[in-house]
């Protein structure tokens, strides 16, 4: 986070050569109602394990 990266949806990472794959998908926030505290009107990353 440091490095300040740049993001987008669709892109796959995986820490190591040999640990799981994840794929980042940009989604609406729809964890909250728009009048709680915790929802973010810029939504959210989900994580989805691929391998």
């Amino acid at each position: 986070m440091i490095e300040n990266p740049v993001f987008n949806s669709g892109e796959t990472f995986s820490v190591d050569p040999k640990a799981p794959v994840f794929q980042l998908r940009e989604e609406s926030c729809v964890l909250f109602e728009s009048d709680d505290p915790f929802y973010n009107p810029y939504g959210v990353w989900r994580l989805n394990k691929i391998s």
